[in-house]
């Protein structure tokens, strides 16, 4: 079998679980050949995508993507069949493509370089029309602009005979919009890249860096990026009432009692060692409870226990079936009592569950055999 997986590039040009997904495929020897098929806009966005993929033994084709606006489509679609063009086909060849935007492009795009059938699994993360007239930063004549490209992505769905999403309410929000899909609608979660576990020697080290006393308890808040939904301002509630907080983020938030550090991928799991309890807090929307965080992931195969309102289903319904966080309605709700609570759980169980479910050997299994299902069918 042979992977061929598609990211359309918006800005970052892909996220660190593609590569990790990639390179434990191709570690494990699961397929005869990967080539990852990249957007980039730019010459910046190729020479970042090359710095991450430098040691990662892909085999990699890059074109030039477009922002997702209904002008460039035709662009688009001319640029990705030469991409596609580039890449040689086989009988079993599987063509794995992530994000909604890519659902009206690459259907049509592999059928103009002559596929008639082609095995493709259409990944989708999130609720598209929501994410952008909802969240995104762009006045009502872009949203307006876009939405015409979500009409089109939605109606192309039921061209894709497998979809997979990221939650159960992913799925039930892709069946409301598009009905039954052939060959199913499959849930596999976000996922945690290997490096996320615990580790005591790092947890000494870092802690002693951050100035964190023994009996101190520290909280860590993880967003990496920038987005409305990610709410980093509300750890100043916490930080109010005394506790410590780690805000590893590219949002500043100034208060004595909050660390703000934004550092690398590689380094993150790191700093959740250190930390004892893990927040995450969500507005209610539909692009909240569909989402499944790939924060809450990392946290839990890094053995944190998860502090959380209950705007994310995922997230909502592990902590109720395992007991590994904690609900609430309002930071302020959270106390010390809670806290040296979900301390006592001991960290390997909640990693162990984490890796299970939500740990990068599952989903890369859980990919698989979906995979295997495409090439079944015929």
């Amino acid at each position: 079998m042979e992977l061929i997986y598609i990211n359309s590039g918006v800005s970052p040009v892909f996220p660190s679980q593609v590569i990790d997904l990639l390179k434990y495929y191709h570690h494990n020897n699961w397929f005869v050949k990967i080539v990852l098929i990249c957007g980039v806009r730019d010459e910046f966005e190729k020479k970042k995508a090359e710095e991450l993929l430098v040691s990662s033994s892909l085999d990699v084709v890059y074109y030039k993507s477009f922002p997702n606006y209904p002008f460039y489509n035709v662009l688009a679609k001319i640029q990705l069949v030469k991409a596609i063009n580039k890449v040689r086909i086989g009988d079993s060849t599987v063509f794995h493509s992530r994000g909604w935007s890519s659902a009206s492009l690459v259907d049509k795009s592999l059928h103009k370089v002559g596929l008639s059938n082609p095995k493709i699994l259409l990944d989708i993360r999130g609720a598209i029309k929501e994410e952008v007239l909802d969240f995104q930063k762009n006045n009502w004549l872009k949203k307006t602009i876009k939405s015409v490209n979500i009409s089109k992505v939605i109606s192309a769905l039921k061209n894709y005979a497998f979809i997979s999403v990221v939650s159960e309410a992913l799925k039930d929000y892709v069946l409301s919009n598009v009905g039954k899909i052939e060959g199913g609608v499959l849930v596999t979660p976000c996922l945690a890249g290997e490096s996320f576990s615990y580790s005591g020697i790092l947890r000494e080290k870092l802690r002693n860096i951050l100035g964190i006393k023994e009996n101190e308890k520290l909280l860590v808040f993880s967003s990496g990026g920038e987005s409305l939904w990610q709410n980093n301002q509300e750890i100043i509630k916490i930080a109010n009432k005394g506790f410590k907080v780690l805000n590893l983020s590219k949002v500043n938030v100034d208060h004595p009692n909050v660390i703000t550090k934004y550092v690398k991928y590689e380094e993150v799991s790191g700093y959740m060692s250190a930390a004892d309890v893990a927040l995450i807090f969500r507005e209610k929307s539909i692009v909240n409870k569909v989402a499944s965080p790939v924060k809450f992931s990392e946290y839990l195969c890094s053995g944190l226990p998860v502090i959380s309102n209950k705007n994310v289903d995922v997230i909502k319904q592990c902590i109720e079936n395992t007991g590994y966080g904690l609900l609430i309605e309002s930071m302020e709700d959270i106390t010390f009592e809670a806290i040296h609570k979900l301390c006592a759980i001991p960290r390997n169980k909640i990693s162990e569950f984490g890796r299970k479910h939500f740990g990068i050997e599952s989903v890369a299994e859980g990919y698989l055999k979906i995979y295997n299902k495409m090439i079944k069918q015929e």
